[in-house]
């Protein structure tokens, strides 16, 4: 089920396998060169895929990982250069040590005042060069915090790092659309888009009240606050629907990112809180995972290979199912191409797909635009207790085909309404195509219902 109104809220399911957390920064007074043992691999393996699990998981754009290496690269270098600069007082804090173990050895051992000072004045000597180590390494980790969206950090925040990643963890959705994109918000809000008035106005008002309910929870908004959401998501629903084709193509990341606004608030409270505390204690989560050296070598590799990933596109495909007027033209030259991210088929990939001519191309089009404006606002019309099947595409889908089934204002149901329409379609369509393409048509299977064939206030 794909529920529009819940794409603020992440929900992430329990991972199996958990694995204790490497405490990298914290290795004073240890040296380099301890004898490597299978375990000690062992336990480095398990590490190192906990790593690699969580940074697949907040798909880093390749600026996010080119950022993200510099950081780690600088504290795997300062790591290197405070144990090689205090190489001398390390050693002195393992002779004091090591003297004060001979003296506890001895039966009713008296530590001679000599030997407790040493160890005193050298374990002060090393708190003082952790201190600086610590110091520099938050400063490093607030920058970490620049390179990574509010959406990523609760990723990491509710990262529970396990062998086999949870199927959820590889889902870019999950990282709420990594730096800063809401492909998820940005198709829905098309969608509302590019429905006819009369079934928009049917919809908006019931699934702006439905969305807030969902959101109710998290946002736990007073009755007037609840009004006043309402009403400034409808004006950016209507502001989508008001702009031309190109207007919309640049606005529709930030339309997208204002739906959510009232998330984005919570997040940036949440974040200046905890980045208040974290100056009083370790790092922050994200630090101890990312700011991590094995990192350098992970990112390094992934950038040689020029791997990136697509934030919040889980078939890979399309960046929306409208680009400047012309449904599908994004597909061009992607191996998935012609299919919206909700996984509709788009008209520009039927058309390749079944050699529409040119000369008829546009007339099929809007035989199949035409044919889809009455068949959604006949599912605007409420039914006889009040309800609307339209808003259950996109509320509640699984029990849309039994809203389908009921009887229809004007007699019949709802389906065979539809079908009348459809046949009506068809028969448009074999008029405008050659035979050959028509009966290609036919073969592809695709339901006139669902294809994508752009802005439909254009053919109202």
């Amino acid at each position: 089920m794909s529920r529009w109104m819940l794409v603020g809220i992440a929900l992430v399911g329990s991972a199996a396998c958990a694995l204790a957390q490497e405490d990298w920064m914290n290795d004073f007074p240890s040296l380099p060169g301890a004898p490597a043992r299978a375990a000690g691999e062992a336990e480095g393996l398990t590490h190192e895929i906990g790593i690699l699990n969580l940074i697949n998981g907040l798909h880093l754009t390749r600026d996010q990982s080119r950022r993200l290496l510099a950081l780690a690269r600088e504290v795997r270098d300062l790591r290197a250069e405070t144990l090689a600069e205090h190489e001398a007082e390390v050693a002195a804090f393992r002779d004091a040590l090591a003297e004060l173990r001979e003296t506890l050895r001895t039966t009713d051992a008296q530590i001679p005042p000599r030997c407790g000072e040493k160890v005193v004045a050298a374990e002060n000597a090393m708190k003082g060069i952790k201190h600086a180590y610590e110091e520099r390494l938050r400063g490093l980790d607030r920058d970490l915090g620049r390179v990574l969206s509010p959406e990523q950090i609760e990723v990491v925040r509710e990262f529970n790092p396990c062998i086999i990643p949870p199927k959820n963890l590889k889902d870019p959705v999950r990282a709420g659309q990594s730096a800063g994109d809401h492909a998820d918000v940005e198709m829905h809000v098309e969608h509302l888009r590019n429905m006819p008035t009369k079934a928009y106005e049917a919809i908006v008002g019931p699934l702006l009240g439905k969305m807030i309910e969902e959101w109710q929870p998290s946002l736990r908004l007073s009755s007037e606050e609840q009004v006043a959401e309402r009403a400034r998501l409808r004006a950016l629903l209507d502001r989508a629907r008001s702009i031309t084709d190109a207007e919309f193509a640049m606005e529709r990341p930030a339309i997208a990112k204002e739906v959510l606004a009232r998330f984005t608030d919570l997040q940036e409270e949440f974040a200046e809180v905890t980045s208040f505390f974290a100056r009083f204690g370790g790092l922050s989560k994200a630090g101890h995972w990312l700011l991590n050296p094995r990192v350098v070598a992970i990112l390094e590799h992934r950038l040689a290979q020029g791997a990136e990933a697509v934030p919040g596109k889980a078939r890979g495909d399309a960046d929306s199912c409208e680009e400047d007027g012309d449904c599908g033209k994004h597909g061009e030259t992607d191996p998935a191409a012609g299919r919206c991210p909700c996984g509709k088929p788009t008209f520009e990939w039927l058309r390749r797909e079944v050699s529409i001519p040119d000369g008829a191309s546009e007339r099929v089009r809007e035989a199949i635009a035409r044919g889809q404006v009455e068949m959604l606002n006949l599912l605007a019309v409420p039914r006889s207790d009040g309800s609307v099947p339209l808003l259950e595409m996109f509320t509640c889908p699984e029990t849309l085909m039994e809203a389908l089934s009921e009887p229809a204002p004007g007699g019949g149901t709802y389906i065979s309404r539809i079908e009348v329409v459809k046949a009506r379609m068809l028969r448009a369509i074999e008029r405008d195509a050659e035979p050959a393409a028509f009966r290609r048509f036919q073969a592809s299977g695709v339901d006139l219902f669902d294809l994508h064939v752009g802005n439909l206030q254009r053919w109202e």
